[in-house]
Order: structure tokens, then C-alpha cells, then sequence
């Protein structure tokens, strides 16, 4: 979808994979076991940028056919976009074991392993800036007017509430000895 130029292409594009995903589930309804159609699919999320049901599919993928490439690849990429570079590192591991002369995941690791060490760390995915991106706030309120005065409450005061009401001077004894109040 990068490589698309103008708004257009890209929402065409998204139309298409879209389009695809729908297809794919389809085939996976009728063939829920077949390996192809399910890496297919996970394939067609990460071009949507959905990497949690990328990864989903993915992981199921490398259950059904643990000698399968693609899956091993979809499932490390999806961890790895989602922030968790270490634990897509692990998963390449565990495939690299079953497809050890793998070009294609060994090439990822090195990629990975390239962003980790720039990074420092695992990290989470970046917050995407206030320009033409939506907020990650769930809040229903997404008003910025200042929120408004509280009223005084209606309720009845609770039973201690004589203990801390008036002046310090009306809780001391009535020689004036002010010892009362940090008793």
C-alpha cells in the first residue's frame, strides 16, 4: 500500500485486500485446515496492516503445517510490527530449527535483530500523530472545552462530617488552649 501515490490507489488497493480477506475466509469456511488459504489471508492483513489477525492466522498456520515457510515468516513480522521484536526473534528461532538454511527468515532475523539493536529494546508501536490519524483514545468525549463547574451536592452531609466542618479556633477546649487541635 506504500507504494501507492495518491488517495485513490490506495483506497482501491485497500478495497482489494479487503475484498480478498472475505474471499479467503470463504475458502477457510469450506477447507478450515488448509494451510494455503489461511497464510493467504494473513498475508492480505498485513497489507491491511491488521497484525493481530495476521498474527492469528499466522499462528495458526505454523500449527497446521509447522514445515511451512510463510508462516513461520507472516508470524515473526506480525510480532515484530506489533513492537515485540523479542518474541518474534524466538518464533524465527523455532522456525529456523525445522527450516534451517531458510533464506528468507534468516534474512528477517537480521532485519529484526537490526531494529532491536537501534531501538535498545522491545518497544511499542508509535503513536501516530494528530495529523490525519485517529487518537488511540477510547474515550466517547473527545471535546477540548474545559469541563464544566460542579455543582454542590444535593446529598445529605455524612454523619462525621461536624468532625472537620468550622474553624480550627471552634475545636479547641474553652480554656483556649490550642493542644486540642493536634491531638
Amino acid at each position: 500500500l506504500k507504494a501507492c501515490e495518491t488517495g485513490a490507489e490506495t483506497s482501491a488497493a485497500l478495497r482489494k485486500f479487503s475484498a480478498a480477506v472475505a474471499a479467503y475466509s470463504q475458502g477457510i469456511d469450506v477447507a478450515p485446515n488448509d494451510h494455503r488459504l489461511i497464510s493467504n489471508r494473513a498475508l492480505c492483513y498485513a497489507a491491511l496492516q491488521d497484525w493481530n489477525r495476521c498474527y492469528a492466522d499466522a499462528h495458526r498456520v505454523v500449527r497446521l503445517q509447522p514445515q511451512f515457510m510463510k508462516g513461520w515468516f507472516m508470524l515473526a513480522k506480525a510480532l515484530w510490527k506489533q513492537g515485540y521484536a523479542s518474541k518474534a526473534l524466538e518464533e524465527l528461532e523455532s522456525g529456523l530449527k525445522l527450516l534451517p538454511d531458510c533464506e528468507d527468515l534468516m534474512k528477517l532475523q537480521v532485519d529484526i535483530k537490526k531494529d532491536k539493536e537501534a531501538d535498545g529494546a522491545d518497544r511499542l508501536p508509535r503513536i501516530a500523530s494528530r495529523r490525519g490519524f485517529r487518537s488511540r483514545n477510547t474515550s466517547p468525549c473527545r471535546s477540548r472545552d474545559p469541563t464544566p463547574a460542579r455543582r454542590a451536592s444535593q446529598s445529605p452531609a455524612p454523619p462525621f462530617a461536624h468532625a472537620w466542618r468550622g474553624s480550627p479556633k471552634s475545636r479547641s477546649d474553652e480554656s483556649g488552649d490550642d493542644s486540642a487541635r493536634f491531638a
